[in-house]
């Protein structure tokens, strides 16, 4: 019995183990024998877990995409995977081919013809991508929710709003609810959106356009004192710098870099700006 094979392919996949995949270690009377003295147990059809291992949400989510063949985590579920915390859901969510298994109540079951291309290796567990993941979740959450979840995947440099779009135009979106939406929230937002780093800033820049000022321009570069700096929102042209500080910045070790950051006399493409705090 090569159990040392088995618990090497366990151990990358967070104690699952299919049971095709036990099959090409050993033979089915001595998996059965595993089965029988408890080494192994069964959480889904032809899915089994090695004891020993610790329960976690990545090991529920290999085993959900294990059951299902060439099926990858979706929905809120691949939120959950990529970090987008806003829309994130403890249950299982998987998309399958059309002619897959028939849906367990452990996991919620999605069906798509359109999925292979759209399918990425994120942290061992097959995922939609970023971009599908939000066309996806257009047909799940609310517009609020969605938008901020657009915003949040933005801002951790998961997606851009061209590749969203690019998602959306190579998908058939006949049959699903509420695709509209989500190019509203793509039109209502620009390359400042995505270029973005934090709530505060995004908010800041929301402020901005509703007191019908001009749109600024996202983590400008400039050179002060021969140190690189960024700026979150900036008028190049009026050599304005907007920088909304958090209650991090009160932390004594940011408001002293923050003092110096202040001090340098700051030379954007040989132009000095002015800064504003807030």
């Amino acid at each position: 019995m090569r159990f040392d094979a088995l618990m090497h392919v366990a151990g990358g996949q967070h104690g699952c183990i299919s049971r095709a995949q036990a099959l090409k270690t050993m033979t089915r009377r001595q998996f059965e024998r595993l089965i029988t003295s408890g080494t192994v147990r069964r959480c889904l059809p032809s899915v089994y877990l090695v004891a020993g291992f610790p329960p976690t949400w990545e090991q529920r989510a290999i085993a959900a995409t294990l059951w299902i063949p060439n099926s990858a985590l979706s929905h809120r579920s691949a939120a959950r995977a990529w970090g987008l915390s806003l829309v994130a859901s403890e249950r299982m969510a998987v998309t399958g081919h059309p002619n897959g298994p028939k849906a367990r109540i452990e996991v919620l079951l999605h069906r798509s013809s359109q999925l292979t291309p759209f399918v990425q290796m994120h942290n061992g567990i097959p995922t939609t991508s970023p971009a599908r993941t939000l066309v996806d979740l257009s047909s799940c959450v609310s517009p609020g929710k969605l938008g901020a979840a657009l915003d949040q995947a933005c801002n951790l440099k998961l997606v851009t709003l061209d590749e969203v779009r690019h998602c959306l135009d190579q998908m058939t979106t006949v049959g699903r609810r509420r695709i509209s939406t989500l190019r509203k929230r793509l039109d209502e937002r620009s390359v400042t959106d995505q270029d973005l780093d934090s709530f505060l800033e995004r908010k800041t820049l929301k402020r901005i356009r509703a007191a019908g000022l001009p749109e600024p321009v996202a983590q400008r570069r400039v050179i002060a004192n021969e140190t690189n700096y960024r700026l979150d929102l900036a008028y190049p042209e009026a050599r304005l710098a907007i920088e909304p500080d958090g209650p991090h910045h009160l932390l004594h070790s940011i408001a002293t870099y923050d003092r110096k950051r202040d001090a340098d006399p700051p030379y954007p493409v040989g132009s000095s700006f002015t800064s504003t705090k807030g």
